[in-house]
């Protein structure tokens, strides 16, 4: 009986010294995550290695796994066990109505003798999506007239479906048309704006829609119908104006030309200011040109053609 428990007394005193430097020493855990789409499904793949401070493999070690998503809640645990070289690797999928976002692993690594070491590590997973966007956002088009908005479509994430494109909020009179529609992502498309001469006269606002892969998106836009330049009563009365002018221009000219024609020879300076005078008038009617350089420059001419 007292050699089996000397015997045993020897025992824990050789064992002890070849113990105790693993646990002082303690283990670490390293901790890496990647998220792939396979077959339509996010596939998440977590794996590591846990070694003493010195970087010696530490083997079956158990390493428990815990993973969060954006929201706080757990989405998958997992209990693990190192192979002779420390490793571990565990792998899952995530399905149904995930989350969009951040995800966060808890690890802790630990085995008898060793002590135990934690880790934790953030990754993103994001759902396939696309970018909507106009530029310009503000057209004004004249009744009768069209105006032109390019329309850009940026895929995010691996999102790789054909998009539709609609236009809602139109005024009646007002039509559209896309270069091409649907498109595949990344894309620009031209949506054209095409006004009647009866499409009543105002701000609207009116939104592109972009609806593919499950998702939709909006641009918002907005549409000015401005009253043609020939249905304003100032435009109409300048317009009228410079017609009864470059008409008097024009009998002005032929009498001329029958004077000259008579006297055998051509007044150049005549024809010129006969000429800048009718250019004058259009220049007025079209409003680029102020009142006083107008009146300034029509009197000028007017003395040469013998009128002032």
């Amino acid at each position: 009986m007292r050699r089996t428990i000397a015997l045993a007394l020897i025992a824990a005193l050789v064992l002890y010294p070849i113990l105790e430097p693993a646990s002082a020493q303690g283990i670490q855990a390293s901790l890496s995550a990647e998220a792939e789409l396979r077959s339509g499904l996010h596939i998440v793949r977590i794996r590591g290695r846990v070694t003493t401070l010195r970087g010696m493999a530490v083997p079956s070690a158990s390493v428990s796994l815990q993973v969060k998503d954006p929201r706080g809640s757990t989405v998958h645990i997992a209990l693990l066990f190192t192979g002779a070289d420390g490793a571990y690797e565990d792998e899952f999928a995530l399905r149904g109505e995930y989350a969009s976002g951040n995800y966060t692993v808890y690890l802790l690594a630990e085995k008898i003798g060793f002590g135990e070491a934690r880790a934790q590590l953030t990754f993103g997973i994001f759902k396939p999506d696309f970018r909507l966007s106009a530029r310009p956002t503000v057209l004004e088009v004249q009744q009768g007239g069209s105006s032109e908005v390019a329309i850009s479509i940026e895929p995010l994430h691996g999102f790789d479906s054909l998009v539709e494109l609609s236009l809602q909020g139109l005024p009646e009179g007002v039509s559209f048309m896309f270069s091409r529609n649907p498109a595949q992502p990344p894309s620009s498309v031209l949506l054209v704006i095409i006004c009647s001469a009866n499409a009543p006269a105002g701000r609207y606002n009116i939104t592109a829609m972009a609806s593919g892969g499950g998702i939709v998106r909006a641009a918002a836009l907005s549409l000015v119908v401005k009253e043609a330049w020939w249905r304003t009563p100032g435009a109409a009365l300048a317009a009228l104006a410079a017609i009864l002018a470059l008409l008097g221009a024009y009998m002005a000219l032929r009498r001329k030309r029958a004077r000259i024609a008579r006297a055998g020879k051509p007044d150049w300076e005549y024809l010129a200011a006969a000429r800048a005078l009718a250019r004058l008038e259009e220049l007025k009617a079209l409003g680029r040109i102020t009142d006083s350089e107008y009146q300034r420059l029509r009197d000028e001419y007017e003395r040469k053609l013998g009128r002032g």
